[in-house]
């Protein structure tokens, strides 16, 4: 349930969220509406999220946190914001989470224990990028590696 307030509609060839000079980029080139919402400090106040929320209509929504290199924190910020989504978008079929952090942690078994308890609730892939980079929306909602 995104307010006016917190969420924008783009249009354009790059949808860029950027904060603390982490970003996502993602690529639009059919020029297709996109939602960008801000959840960390507009949607959500005094609570564990993540900073936004970027959807494409009809194809799906991915959970965004950036993050230096505290991975296990914008993990359970990721996991709360997609609960909080499910809930107040229960249209919102296809659901990832993307966590571009300074330093891409090794697979640990608390990262793929993160990635397989993203999977099993949410039915979506969790990715962790160390850059920068351009994306394809639908790739990353995708279970294959970025």
């Amino acid at each position: 349930m995104p307010t006016d307030a917190c969420t924008t509609r783009k249009r354009v060839t790059k949808i860029v969220v950027e904060e603390n000079r982490r970003k996502a980029t993602f690529i639009n080139v059919e020029r297709a509406w996109y939602e960008v919402t801000q959840v960390d400090g507009c949607l959500c106040h005094n609570e564990e999220a993540a900073d936004f929320v970027v959807s494409k209509e009809n194809v799906g929504a991915v959970v965004v946190e950036l993050k230096g290199r505290d991975v296990p924190h914008a993990v359970q910020q990721v996991l709360a914001t997609a609960a909080f989504w499910r809930k107040h978008r229960p249209d919102c079929r296809v659901l990832a989470g993307l966590i571009v952090c300074r330093a891409r942690p090794s697979y640990s078994t608390s990262v793929q224990r993160a990635q397989a308890k993203f999977a099993k609730v949410f039915r979506g892939p969790l990715h962790i990028v160390p850059k920068n980079k351009d994306l394809c929306l639908e790739l990353v909602l995708n279970f294959k590696p970025l």
